[in-house]
């Protein structure tokens, strides 16, 4: 009895690093889900909030330009943005900020973009549109779960 109180104690009072967990649907499942399917290239990064502005560990998005390499199933020109969200780390302080789902894209980068509707699409870690190398074999085993 003790001990489960001395680790109820512990687990209150100590902090302890949170990480996130993602429920993955099979990505099979995903794109027959969604509308619009695609591979997109990001040509340009935009940073939404200027750098000065921002705090150390304060979170920011990046809104991403792109280019249609391979539409796979509905209309891409429905998709007006692709963005996701970083932290952001000040040199100069001694605190350090980390976050469970950080993900760096740049241009050049492409991306399996899947969404139900258009408009912004978010891509991260925990969200079906994703980094995707544009490998010819992967393209055509994307295009036999369509």
């Amino acid at each position: 009895m003790r001990r489960a109180l001395l680790a109820l104690i512990l687990c209150t009072f100590v902090p302890i690093t949170a990480h996130a967990v993602c429920l993955f649907t099979p990505l099979s499942q995903q794109l027959k889900a969604a509308h619009i399917v695609f591979v997109a290239t990001l040509t340009e990064a935009r940073v939404v909030t200027p750098i000065a502005d921002l705090r150390n560990g304060e979170s920011y998005r990046i809104n991403y330009t792109f280019v249609v390499r391979e539409r796979l199933k509905g209309d891409p020109s429905k998709v007006t943005s692709i963005y996701n969200f970083n932290l952001y780390h000040d040199p100069k302080s001694s605190v350090t900020a980390d976050a469970a789902e950080e993900l760096r894209l740049l241009p050049g980068d492409n991306i399996l973009v899947l969404t139900d509707q258009g408009g912004e699409v978010h891509v991260g870690f925990c969200s079906p549109s994703r980094p995707w190398d544009s490998d010819t074999k992967e393209l055509q085993s994307l295009r036999a779960h369509l």
